[in-house]
This record gives structure tokens, sequence and C-alpha cells, in this order.
């Protein structure tokens, strides 16, 4: 069973050392007073994901720190891989818990938590109208 992404939902990346909050950039429908549910537009570093602690993609041209780490900042050119069919917010479509965001350094951004637990894809105020418009 998919859940819906939502605002403060945890991120981690395969290359990205720790995890990160998901941040919404429009507030739109909440559902059970969890935040606000993501689009595939949340997807801007910076904005949306903020850098992890610590990056060791090969490809990260950031130049080490003195204990040979590189710091991470993400580089995302393309929306979220996995979006809901038939349902949109705000005119763009809301993200499920499966999806991934690609780094250009090869890293993968992955949903560890979605953030809420109650919004599924079975419940029954989604899955009415697949069509509707929130």
């Amino acid at each position: 069973m998919s859940s819906l992404v939502c605002d403060g939902a945890t991120l981690q990346c395969s290359y990205g050392q720790g995890e990160v909050k998901l941040t919404i950039s429009r507030r739109g429908v909440s559902h059970g007073g969890d935040g606000s549910l993501a689009t595939i537009d949340d997807h801007l570093p910076l904005v949306n994901i903020s850098p992890f602690r610590f990056c060791t993609a090969p490809a990260n041209p950031n130049p080490q720190n003195p204990s040979g780490q590189k710091p991470c900042t993400p580089r995302l050119g393309q929306p979220w891989s996995d979006e809901v069919e038939g349902i949109l917010l705000q005119g763009q479509k809301l993200v499920e818990d499966s999806a991934t965001l690609r780094c250009d350094y090869a890293g993968t951004i992955s949903v560890a938590d979605p953030g809420q637990q109650d919004a599924t894809l079975r419940d029954n105020t989604l899955k009415r109208n697949r069509h509707d418009r929130y």
C-alpha cells in the first residue's frame, strides 16, 4: 500500500550521509492534520531538499574537507519519478512514497518515511474519484 508524501517526510540518499526532511513549497491540501502533500515540483535543492551531511559520490566535484569528506550540494534536474495518477493538487501531481530523485552526481534520493501514516492510495476519500482536483 503506497502512502502520499507530505511536508516533513524523511529522505535519504544512496551517496549521502544522514537523512533530511522534505520542505513543501506551496501549502495545499493536508490529510488528517499531518501536513501539506508533496507535488512533483517539490524537488528543488536548498529549497525543498536540504544538503545531506556528507556525499560519497565519486562524481561530486566539491573539495574534501580536512577529515576527507565532501560536502553535499544536491543537483536535481528532474522531478520526482513516481507520481499519483489522476489526482492533482494545485494543478500538480502528488508524490507517492516509492518516488525517487536522481542527483547529477549519481545518487538516488528516496523516501525513508512519507511523513504521515493515515493518507494512503487505498483511503476512500482519495479513491472515490481519482480525477478530483484538490
